[in-house]
């Protein structure tokens, strides 16, 4: 293992396991076409890769793309990731400012999001990538339409405006208890920032080696379970409060009326079935 690449110890036999079914699969496909054994598998130059020696296979062999070019030539850099990841990220900022509303701190705030937690986000995140969202990051792909912000670029001796897909960002983010107002570029640095970071050898043996943590998993104490009569009640104000919403569709009040009938018929099979005695007061 070279020195210049690094590589992410936990993920190698994975990807290497994954490039040897790709290998079937493609000796399947040229087998079938009656075609030659030989293909090209063309990666990205991300330092997490295996050495180009290690995919070869006769004559099936991979091709790594110049440094910095991912950018130019994959669509999901094309706006979508950083659409998916914007939608994160206020998803995030909404959380903090729930749990500041109901009194905790940002420190104490934060401690309290799971993975569970964030799988919700993230599977919400990407929900809300819309569909012309992909569609121009092909058009830009193709050169077709141009990058928002070199049509909008404004000249350098002025400030540069924040995109409108950052306003709600920057809004949520002076909601919370911070030294200075956020500007539109600290956004922009968020969104972007995670791009280049990779975990070497030595980070991920660091973070083997440390002790685990099992508080910070979960939040200390257990979910109380709620019973079925509560959960009717509750569904039943979350209908009326929905039907109210002028944005709420049917998909909406269909699904939550289809739990509320399944929270009603659960209630009904938890309840003691009366007898014929129990309709009569007890003697003096």
């Amino acid at each position: 293992m070279s020195a210049k690449r690094k590589r992410v110890v936990v993920s190698l036999e994975t990807k290497l396991n994954a490039i040897r079914r790709l290998d079937n699969v493609v000796e399947a496909f040229l087998e079938n076409k009656k075609l030659p054994r030989k293909a090209l598998l063309i990666l990205d130059n991300a330092s997490s890769h295996p050495d180009a020696d290690e995919l070869v296979s006769d004559g099936i062999r991979a091709l790594f793309l110049p440094p910095n070019v991912t950018a130019l030539i994959q669509p999901l850099d094309q706006g979508v990731l950083e659409t998916f990841k914007r939608n994160y990220k206020k998803r995030l900022l909404r959380n903090l400012l729930e749990k500041l509303e109901d009194g905790l701190g940002v420190t104490d705030a934060l401690k309290l999001i799971t993975i569970k937690d964030v799988v919700y986000w993230v599977s919400e995140a990407w929900d809300n990538v819309r569909e012309d969202t992909i569609r121009r990051s092909w058009r830009k792909l193709f050169g077709i339409e141009k990058a928002s912000r070199q049509e909008t670029a404004a000249p350098e001796n002025q400030p540069r405006a924040c995109p409108p897909e950052n306003e709600e960002l920057v809004n949520l983010c002076n909601h919370l208890p911070v030294a200075e107002p956020i500007s539109a570029e600290d956004i922009s640095e968020w969104i972007n920032g995670d791009e280049d970071q990779a975990l070497t050898d030595d980070v991920i043996i660091q973070m083997l080696n440390q002790p685990e943590d099992d508080d910070n998993d979960e939040p200390d104490g257990a979910t109380e379970k709620i019973s079925h009569t509560e959960g009717l009640r509750t569904i039943e104000g979350a209908l009326a409060y929905i039907e109210q919403q002028e944005t709420a569709t049917t998909n909406d009040l269909v699904w939550l009326r289809r739990w509320r009938n399944r929270a009603a018929s659960l209630r009904s099979s938890n309840l003691s079935q009366k007898t014929i005695t129990d309709f009569f007061g007890k003697k003096d």
